[in-house]
């Protein structure tokens, strides 16, 4: 490691948006547990998100927006907020039990052709988490989207997708680790183009594309609740926008690493499906049917997130 202390080399950055339920047990483990300064975003939280923080704010750096500005562009005024090498991307809904993150900078330090590293993710019972992905396809998204979930791993281009071929106990290369726990150089900020979802993806991809790696260290562990950072919703119209949040995202990966005829392939193929579900949600009178036809034309409007009014 150089010369520079723990406390010089990394910012923690923690992106909160009404999550009180698990805003205080992340904060308070990476004050306990982590080093460096910590930046928390909040992204104008309605529940009481903001006062579970007060009692941390003269140990960290909170920057409170007065509207929700999405997660991107929040992650990215941590990043010019922080003042260190290496940014600890971690999300509100994960938490530090240790210090085997440390395992991740010694890592950065030592092997200039790695910039990002990432650790093995695990629920709160001590079970590990398989959040890993490679870069996506079409084949595998349309399993994700259309299929029912106890059908997925049927398919070989989402067992793929989703890396059930990967020995998690094994130091190895990673195409796109989870975003809950991420190290990365400070050199690096967020495709703001993406609201929510997919600029973690970008991320990955453009490290990639600049000749660098990404790997995995196994015996670093962040422990994780599962959805429950501030996107998990009870409400099937948020339930809707999110999920157009994350197509758009895909299709703006898509248009900028596959090309033009790759991201054309998948509008068509995604809008036959959505207006295909949206037409027999209407023909067999199911009362929902008028937001999947509202799913259908949001995302032939390339509509995400940021086009959410409650």
């Amino acid at each position: 490691m150089s010369g520079k202390t723990t406390e010089q080399l990394v910012s923690f950055v923690i992106v909160t948006y009404n999550c009180s339920d698990l805003a205080g047990e992340c904060v308070n483990s990476v004050l306990q547990f982590g080093t460096g300064n910590v930046i928390v975003v909040d992204n104008a939280s309605t529940d009481n998100t903001r006062e579970v923080l007060k009692p941390f704010e003269d140990r960290l750096t909170l920057i409170l927006n007065d509207h929700n500005l999405g997660y991107t562009i929040a992650c990215n005024q941590g990043i010019k907020a922080a003042a260190a090498e290496y940014i600890f991307l971690l999300n509100p809904d994960a938490y530090l039990k240790d210090d085997s993150w440390k395992k991740l900078l010694e890592q950065l330090e030592r092997d200039p052709s790695v910039d990002a590293m990432a650790p093995n993710l695990y629920y709160p019972n001590g079970v590990i988490q398989n959040y890993i992905r490679r870069f996506p396809s079409i084949n595998a998204l349309l399993v994700e989207f259309f299929v029912p979930a106890s059908w997925w791993k049927k398919f070989s281009a989402y067992r793929y997708y989703t890396c059930e071929d990967l020995d998690l106990s094994k130091s190895q290369p990673l195409e796109q680790p989870a975003g809950a726990a991420l190290l990365f150089r400070a050199n690096y900020l967020m495709d703001e183009r993406f609201f929510i979802y997919g600029s973690d993806l970008e991320l990955c991809k453009r490290i990639w594309n600049n000749d660098k790696k990404i790997l995995l260290e196994p015996t670093s562990a962040v422990f994780h609740h599962q959805s429950k950072g501030g996107t998990g919703s009870g409400n099937p119209t948020v339930r809707s926008w999110l999920q157009l949040d994350a197509l758009y995202g895909y299709g703006l990966y898509f248009k900028e690493h596959r090309g033009t005829l790759y991201y054309l392939w998948y509008k068509i193929v995604f809008s036959v499906a959505l207006g295909g579900i949206a037409l027999l949600y209407l023909l067999s009178g199911k009362s929902d049917w008028r937001s999947k036809a509202k799913r259908f034309t949001g995302f032939m409007g390339n509509k995400n997130f940021r086009h959410f009014k409650s």
